[in-house]
């Protein structure tokens, strides 16, 4: 390893016996068969050349990441758009309701019951401003329980906050004379039986990746693929496997690096760094020559946020696991880093670490409060406006008025 060299890490040839063996047509250079790719339709295409990139059709944003800051980039930041919001959030809500109402019944977990009965009230009250002369609405308060691993609601409120800073480094990195792409870059290892060993081992596998990219740059080292990360952030993803019925944790990426990458080489990195020949796909992101052309305008903004979104949902997939599942994740990666960034996207300076939506945009404006409860009725759940004022600047800062009779918006039109 402390050789010189001018070929890149991972060149070696695989065993040609066995399940394990390397695609003949990789090894001859061409490009991998899809099957041995992953999420594939997440990238933007299957593995090849920049150039080679076969479009997919891609989830409906709404789907992935349906919380407040992902929503605001991705659809009308509007009143009318409230009730498909508040709708989201009681299905997670629901969830949330569930999993902590196990927990809270376990015998055995007695010393989790507070952490059950505080997932179990996650998400019951609201509080929005909605500034009516700006047509936007913003979620400032709500009870949460801050468990990201066991409930939905502040799983997705975490996504979103991610997302919106993640968006923010990718603007102030790529400045016009940097020539950096964007890309997506998912890598998986075999399913694995433990939560925790598989956890480390992934991790033990990413470092491993910056610890070599860090070498190149180094005097007297072996060259690397990775050297052609220029940086990055990457985030676990927890569930069970479909089929194997163990667990299966993987990785995405939002990679800058030069124009050109080859996704065959850090296939063949990854494999070589795994010891067997494992999952990898590096593919630009969609919105690339959006990005390249106009970084700075909203439309660039929501292509990129539809972009990123796999990188920053859910670390842990609640809804394809049972109860029991979904706790022993919490417990085994509960203060474990599952994202994590590097290079030149490591150590910028952003806005507050918030749960709720940011505000500073709309600063001195009039605004309205709306208060939901979570309400339980004979269809599920739902969330019931409770209470409404409004609020006007004046000298003395914000005051409550009443809302006046000819209003130009009209509350129960929303069939809230």
């Amino acid at each position: 390893m402390h050789g010189t060299s001018t070929s890149p890490v991972g060149q070696r040839s695989f065993s040609e016996t066995g399940p394990e063996k390397a695609p003949q047509a990789a090894e001859n250079g061409a490009e991998i068969p899809l099957s041995f790719l992953i999420h594939t339709n997440k990238s933007g295409g299957r593995c090849g050349s920049l150039n080679t990139v076969t479009p997919s059709v891609n989830k409906d944003a709404s789907s992935v990441i349906p919380n407040s800051e992902s929503e605001n980039l991705q659809e009308p930041d509007g009143i009318f758009s409230l009730p498909r919001r508040l709708d989201r959030y009681a299905g997670k809500v629901s969830r949330s309701i569930q999993m902590g109402q196990w927990i809270a019944s376990q015998a055995r977990w007695k010393n989790w019951h507070p952490v059950g009965r505080r997932v179990a009230a996650c998400g019951s009250y609201l509080q929005f401003h909605e500034y009516f002369r700006k047509d936007a609405i913003r979620l400032i308060a709500a009870n949460n329980c801050c468990n990201a691993l066991l409930c939905p609601f502040c799983a997705g409120l975490r996504g979103a906050r991610h997302l919106k800073k993640a968006i923010q480094k990718i603007r102030a990195v790529m400045t016009d004379g940097a020539k950096l792409v964007p890309y997506l870059w998912t890598v998986t290892i075999k399913d694995e039986s433990g939560c925790k060993a598989m956890y480390k081992r992934l991790r033990g596998l990413i470092g491993k990746v910056l610890q070599m990219r860090r070498d190149s740059f180094k005097a007297n080292r072996v060259a690397s693929a990775w050297a052609g990360f220029d940086g990055g952030i990457i985030s676990v993803e927890v569930k069970k496997g479909k089929n194997s019925k163990q667990w299966h944790l993987h990785a995405h990426a939002i990679i800058l690096g030069a124009s050109g990458l080859d996704p065959v080489t850090f296939q063949r990195a990854w494999s070589d760094l795994v010891g067997y020949w494992a999952q990898s796909d590096l593919q630009p992101l969609r919105c690339t020559e959006q990005l390249l052309a106009d970084r700075d305008s909203p439309e660039t903004e929501a292509a990129l946020a539809k972009d990123l979104q796999e990188v920053f949902k859910y670390a842990v997939k609640c809804s394809d696991m049972d109860p029991e599942d979904n706790f022993e994740a919490f417990r085994e990666l509960q203060g474990q880093r599952l994202i994590r960034t590097f290079g030149s996207l490591y150590g910028l300076k952003l806005a507050d670490d918030d749960v709720v939506d940011t505000v500073d945009d709309l600063e001195g404006e009039p605004y309205r409060d709306l208060w939901f409860n979570l309400i339980s009725g004979p269809t599920g759940r739902y969330y019931k406006l409770i209470r409404t004022q409004e609020i006007q600047p004046g000298p003395d800062g914000h005051e409550v008025v009443d809302v006046s009779s000819d209003d130009p918006f009209d509350l129960e039109d929303l069939d809230l």
